[in-house]
């Protein structure tokens, strides 16, 4: 519960609040009056000075620059339009006649290089190809490509071995006894 003093304070600040609040209304309205005043006089002021046959003037002239430009830009659009259609019709005309000389005729490209078979052909080959076709191929050609590898391991184990077989001759020793003649063994019978 507020005291008698604490609620003689708050009505004190309130009523202080609610002065300061109309003094600042008051002011910002005489601002406001005062800015008003100020425009209606420098509006009168550029009137005097610039009348409206002035300002309907200017407005003429900047409506006759921009029918200007306006027609200028409509000129080359036109003629924009003009030069696209011409090469259509012209690449709608060199489609209907076909291949041309400069082509080298229905067997040959542009430059001479020579294609392969007819049309028919052609299309016969592209029809009958599947695109799961290639991706098969390669798949059977990397699980052949292990049993092919396989082979390559076991020579080189047997490779291995090999010198093994050698040391155990060299710690054997041979088997006929050097004559030390200078003959090798198996000579001596000769």
């Amino acid at each position: 519960m507020r005291t008698r003093s604490q609620m003689q304070r708050w009505k004190e600040l309130e009523e202080n609040h609610q002065v300061q609040w109309d003094s600042l209304q008051q002011k910002l309205y005489l601002q406001w009056q005062e800015m008003e005043q100020r425009h209606r006089r420098e509006s009168l002021e550029l009137e005097k000075r610039y009348p409206n046959s002035w300002l309907e003037e200017e407005a003429m002239r900047h409506l006759e620059v921009c029918g200007r430009r306006y027609q200028c830009l409509q000129k080359e659009l036109e003629t924009d339009l003009e030069k696209e259609s011409d090469k259509a019709l012209l690449e709608q005309q060199r489609l209907q006649q076909g291949p041309t000389q400069e082509d080298g005729g229905g067997g040959r490209k542009a430059g001479g290089e020579q294609r392969c078979g007819s049309d028919e052909e052609r299309t016969s080959r592209v029809d009958s190809w599947q695109p799961g076709q290639l991706r098969k191929r390669r798949h059977e050609q990397l699980w052949e490509g292990p049993e092919q590898l396989g082979e390559e391991p076991r020579q080189l184990q047997k490779g291995l071995r090999q010198p093994r077989e050698g040391l155990e001759q060299l710690v054997e020793g041979p088997e006929q006894p050097d004559l030390g003649d200078g003959h090798c063994p198996g000579e001596a019978a000769q």
